[in-house]
């Protein structure tokens, strides 16, 4: 099987729960109405960051073989969640992901001029009559926009 998070808690002295193999429960990551729900585990050793699947609606023996990891509670030491926040936004930004704050490169489109560099603020989503989404807008800071397609990341915010 893949790699999984142990299931053995331990109570640190302070106060935070961490796995025997040294996660930390720092985030919900996903949940499909109910359905499921995944959380993200990170190792502050190893620097790792791994997601597990600890409960899904539809598999009561996979409940309760992940009950320990589902209520426990997440981490509130701030060291880790800021290592943490720093590995998942080195990961995203090795992924070519824009997030704010972040200096975008224009490569393509008519409205701005190709080559030139912005900050990134935030996506929005233009959306049809129908409430359809129909492509991400990046706007940036001096309150321009462009398809998100037609740009790409530059250089991120803590680089």
């Amino acid at each position: 099987m893949y790699n999984e998070v142990s299931r053995e808690v331990v109570k640190l002295s302070d106060g935070q729960y961490m796995t025997k193999d040294g996660f930390f429960k720092v985030r919900s990551g996903c949940e499909c109405r109910g359905a499921y729900i995944i959380e993200t585990f990170y190792n502050p050793v190893k620097n790792e960051i791994r997601e597990q699947l600890v409960h899904n609606l539809d598999d009561y023996e996979l409940n309760r073989h992940y009950e320990v990891l589902y209520n426990m509670p997440y981490c509130t030491d701030m060291q880790v969640n800021a290592y943490y926040i720093k590995e998942d936004r080195r990961i995203k930004h090795s992924n070519g992901v824009l997030l704010a704050g972040d200096i975008a490169k224009i490569v393509k489109g008519r409205k701005l001029p190709i080559g030139s560099l912005k900050k990134f603020a935030e996506i929005q989503k233009w959306r049809d009559r129908f409430g359809r989404v129909q492509t991400y807008y990046a706007v940036f800071t001096d309150g321009t926009r462009t398809n998100i397609d037609n740009c790409i990341l530059y250089k991120g915010f803590e680089d």
